[in-house]
């Protein structure tokens, strides 16, 4: 079984510089330290970039400061540069050895996994039948912004990883984050939180998204001491620093979140999340 982690950090020329040195900050500062702390680390990272980057080589140099045993930069070619729509899917296949089940995590470039993720999810596959695709989730987290934070209980994450047997080229990316029930059903890998979903004055999505997910989301709460020690080595300083859009104010009053319901984006439907 072999185990690869996806990222897009690819940023065009056409990208401001002022976005494009902050991502490379939060993929140094936020992204490398995770991966760095993971308990297992059994994985290759296929990160995507723009060859024309004009901060080509400092973002090699955050890449490769992760220090893992197999790290893989290619050109994310004709992908749609940061900056524009998120549309993940790629020429990712090209850069994996298909002869055995292979797993595919993504994860962005401004984001965080927890030390155990990778590992619980490596555990949950190798358990699997190595014949039936599957989708592992890790649907608990926590939305940061500023100094607040969300625990979130979320359907679909974006940080999925699939699980292909022999033969089936597709990966987490073949699909947007949010269709991954389309490649196969979902089984959460565990429901302890997983990820941190940073957010900011430059992400390109709502910095709330409180609508789809206002019932999936707790209160939020201030950064706790404990919710950083879950996270070690990522720079917590600079995430409750970030500038965001507007204050991040939770929001339950929409009509299409009753009670005891989760918006599921994939579908516009409701559906029963108890």
């Amino acid at each position: 079984m072999r185990h690869y982690l996806l990222t897009r950090s690819s940023f065009a020329p056409t990208v401001s510089i002022e976005e494009n040195r902050r991502r490379i900050e939060l993929l140094a500062h936020v992204t490398v330290p995770a991966i760095k702390a993971q308990e297992s680390k059994d994985f290759a990272w296929i990160v995507l970039i723009n060859p024309r980057d004009p901060l080509l080589e400092e973002r090699r140099a955050a890449i490769m400061s992760a220090g893992l045993k197999y790290t893989v930069i290619k050109s994310s070619e004709d992908m749609i540069a940061r900056g524009g729509p998120d549309k993940p899917w790629g020429p990712w296949k090209k850069h994996i050895k298909w002869d055995q089940v292979t797993l595919t995590t993504r994860m962005d470039d401004d984001d965080a996994l927890a030390p155990f993720a990778m590992r619980v999810v490596r555990e949950r596959a190798e358990a699997w039948d190595p014949a039936r695709p599957t989708v592992w989730s890790l649907p608990a987290g926590y939305r940061v912004m500023g100094m607040f934070a969300e625990r979130v209980l979320y359907t679909v994450p974006m940080f999925c990883t699939y699980q292909a047997p022999v033969h089936d080229h597709r990966t987490i990316n073949t699909v947007g984050h949010l269709s991954a029930a389309m490649l196969a059903p979902l089984q959460p890998a565990t429901k302890k939180p997983a990820w941190l979903w940073v957010r900011h004055d430059l992400t390109r999505s709502h910095q709330n998204m409180r609508r789809g997910l206002s019932m999936a989301g707790n209160d939020m709460e201030l950064v706790t001491d404990a919710m950083r020690a879950e996270f070690p080595g990522v720079d917590w300083d600079l995430i409750t620093s970030l500038p965001q859009k507007g204050a991040p104010l939770p929001d339950k009053t929409w009509s299409i979140d009753p009670p005891g319901t989760l918006f599921d984006p994939r579908s516009a439907r409701i559906v029963d999340s108890r």
